[in-house]
């Protein structure tokens, strides 16, 4: 889990997600095979460099991922809308490089990894979940983080960020 809870790129969730989506970019039948010929660390760059190098295919997985993700477990648990905001700025900064962010910065929003623009090829469909997941997440009680203060402030910045695109 990140510094600020489940809504950023660096919790568990978030990353094992992430690796199944650029896995499945790649394709189960590639993917295989590569696993049979490369070590650990080098299949993980091949599978990286894939999806960097295919963000239609990308953007499509993570679509295919959306739709199962919210079936399988529902679109009600502030879980599930962490989740999908942390996908989404996983693809944002993804696309450019970037590390994963600590949205309330050292004072300033964009001086944390989190890009000042969106990729030329992000999704409306995406920025549109994105958007609508942070708001159900900012209605929700914050009780029970560390520092439900902190969580509501961090909310609001990357509705922010999602909503300047």
């Amino acid at each position: 889990m990140g510094a600020w809870g489940e809504y950023d790129d660096e919790n568990d969730m978030v990353a094992d997600e992430w690796i199944n989506i650029e896995e499945n970019t790649v394709g189960k039948v590639l993917y295989e095979r590569a696993k049979h010929i490369m070590k650990s660390d080098t299949l993980n760059a091949f599978r990286k460099d894939y999806a960097f190098n295919n963000p239609k295919k990308l953007y499509n997985e993570i679509k295919k991922w959306l739709t199962d993700f919210k079936r399988i477990n529902g679109s009600d648990s502030r879980w599930v809308h962490s989740t999908i905001v942390g996908i989404a700025l996983k693809a944002a900064r993804f696309r450019q490089n970037l590390p994963a962010s600590d949205p309330l910065g050292p004072g300033i929003l964009f001086d944390s990894g989190i890009p000042k623009s969106y990729p030329k090829d992000y999704p409306e469909w995406l920025k549109k979940q994105a958007l609508q997941s942070l708001k159900l997440l900012i209605e929700l009680d914050a009780t029970g983080w560390v520092d439900p203060k902190k969580r509501k402030k961090a909310l609001q910045n990357e509705l922010l960020y999602f909503k300047k695109m």
